[in-house]
Order: structure tokens, then C-alpha cells, then sequence
């Protein structure tokens, strides 16, 4: 992973933190090239056990500035809600922060698909009228929509949180979007021990096969009724499920046939591609990081 450009926050280096759902990641780029370390997250960690895992980053590496990446919901630069790890209270979260804070240390924080969609934006060239949306199925989905060169936020910040519209399943009922075809839905809706998302998805055995096409068909869906809405120039997949969705032949080509005979006419031919870039939102953290240096990053992100 190249460096150029994105390392450094008013003369210090940055350290740059994804927390998403079922992992931590974090790097601290030096010497012209970034190592990556990570750890598993355990369902029922708190907003103490993650400021101890920040605290220990911090005191290690002793940045100058921190980008924090969360799979949640953060508005107006603070943590309300990680809703796969519901026993973080966000606002106690923010005091811990604070807290660091004060010893000269700077945090930004942006949700994980919205840092995703700055790390695409940014290794695109930075274009003032680029316009895509990014749809991001991993644990659950995320999306973030940019129009103008610009991320659109929406009233409450929440712009793009695709994961939560509601759609009908096989048997009438109301779920959400990412139950359908989101990591922990596919493995909840599957049932059977010790399967995760990557086994179901790597299977041969049918049962398997049939829930991952089942999976594949919602996410067509969804991309469908997206594109419908928004209208963009190009939709890009990243997140680990959504790498399967676009690489794997049989899912892809079901995902596609649904997206096309689901979008409106004006869409139904709008490029569909995966994300080259790798670990988006931890790029994405250590873009956030840079603050106002990044003059081009902080307009992307207004």
C-alpha cells in the first residue's frame, strides 16, 4: 500500500483506526510503507474495553492526530451508536475521547462507509465533479453517496445507510436490506454452527449455493432500487462481502440479471464495479486524520 500524501498531520505522523463489527484494524504509517495489525472484536465489548484498545494505540505510537473509522452512526463528528456492539454507550465513548484529547492529541471520527468512500475519492484524483455510490456489504451494509465531488450527508449525517430500508422476504415479511444480504444476516438466516459468510459463500453443497444466490438476488435487488433513487454515475462495491458478490461468477451474474430487470429504464446499464482499493476505511481514517491539511479532503467531507 502506497503512502504518498496521506501520512501526515501538521508535521506528525497520524494513526489511522477502523472499528468495525467483528474486527479492529489500525496502522501507523513510517518508513515509506504501512503495516496493518488487527484484532477481534468480541459482541460484548464496551465503550471501556475500546478506549482501553485506543488508549494503549495511542500511548504505543504517540501520533499527532487520530482517524477512527466505526461501523455506526456518527454525526457531527461523534459516535452515537454502533449498533453491532450495542453495549457501547456513545456518549461516554466521546468523554474518553475528550479525555485523550487533552493530552494534544486530535481525533476525527466518520463512519466506516463514508471513510470507504474518501479513500476511493481520493485515489480517483480527487475529481470536483466525480459522482458515485459506494455500497459496502460486510457484516451488515453501508452505503455512501457522492454527487459533485462531495459526500452527501443528509439531515442527521445518515445519508447512505443503506442497510436499514426495509425490504420483503421469501415469506412476506418485513426485514431489512442487510439481513438479506449483509454477513451476519446471511449467517443467521443460514442457522447451521460454525458456518460463517466465506464458508457458505465457498461451498459446493447446495443448501449453501442456494443461500448464497438467494443472498446475491437481494443484493441485486437493493443495488437496483439505489440506482432507481439516486441515479448515479457508478455504483462501487467494496466490503468483504460485497468483494464475494462481484468476484464470484454465479453470484455476480444473478446479481446483475436482478439489478437489471429491477432499475428503471434510465439505469439499467450503469457500471457496476468493485473497489480496487485496499482496506478502504482505514485509508479513509488516516485521510480524516490529516484535519485541514488535507484542504481537498476537508471539502470532500463539508
Amino acid at each position: 500500500m502506497g503512502t504518498s500524501g496521506w501520512l501526515s498531520a501538521r508535521g506528525g505522523r497520524v494513526l489511522g483506526i477502523d472499528i468495525g463489527a467483528s474486527k479492529i484494524e489500525w496502522t501507523y504509517p513510517t518508513g515509506g510503507k504501512i503495516c496493518v495489525w488487527r484484532i477481534p472484536v468480541a459482541k460484548n465489548w464496551d465503550e471501556k474495553k475500546l478506549l482501553e484498545i485506543v488508549r494503549g494505540l495511542v500511548n504505543e505510537y504517540r501520533p499527532a492526530a487520530v482517524g477512527l473509522s466505526l461501523a455506526g452512526f456518527v454525526v457531527n463528528g461523534r459516535l452515537a451508536a454502533l449498533p453491532n456492539l450495542p453495549k457501547v454507550d456513545g456518549a461516554r465513548f466521546m468523554n474518553g475521547l475528550a479525555g485523550l484529547s487533552r493530552a494534544g492529541i486530535r481525533f476525527r471520527l466518520e463512519n466506516d462507509v463514508k471513510c470507504m468512500a474518501l479513500a476511493e475519492w481520493n485515489a480517483r484524483g480527487q475529481k470536483k465533479d466525480d459522482d458515485f455510490l459506494l455500497v459496502a456489504p460486510g457484516s451488515g451494509i453501508g452505503a455512501a453517496i457522492v454527487k459533485n465531488g462531495r459526500l452527501v450527508r443528509g439531515a442527521h449525517n445518515t445519508a447512505g445507510e443503506a442497510g436499514h430500508m426495509k425490504m420483503t422476504d421469501e415469506r412476506g415479511r418485513l426485514v431489512e436490506f442487510e439481513t438479506l444480504c449483509g454477513g451476519f444476516g446471511i449467517e443467521k438466516r443460514f442457522g447451521k454452527n460454525g458456518w460463517d459468510a466465506k464458508k457458505i459463500f465457498m461451498s459446493k453443497e447446495m443448501p449453501a449455493k442456494r443461500h448464497a444466490g438467494f443472498a446475491a438476488r437481494y443484493f441485486g435487488l437493493g443495488l437496483a432500487n439505489l440506482a432507481s433513487v439516486l441515479d448515479p454515475a457508478e455504483i462501487i462495491v467494496a466490503g468483504s462481502v460485497g468483494r464475494a458478490y462481484m468476484q464470484k461468477r454465479e453470484l455476480h451474474k444473478i446479481m446483475q440479471k436482478t439489478f437489471e430487470e429491477n432499475a428503471i429504464a434510465a439505469v439499467r446499464k450503469t457500471p457496476i464495479r468493485l473497489s480496487g482499493q485496499p482496506m478502504p476505511a482505514l485509508r479513509g481514517a488516516c485521510l480524516l486524520a490529516q484535519g485541514k491539511k488535507n484542504g481537498n479532503a476537508t471539502r470532500f467531507l463539508e
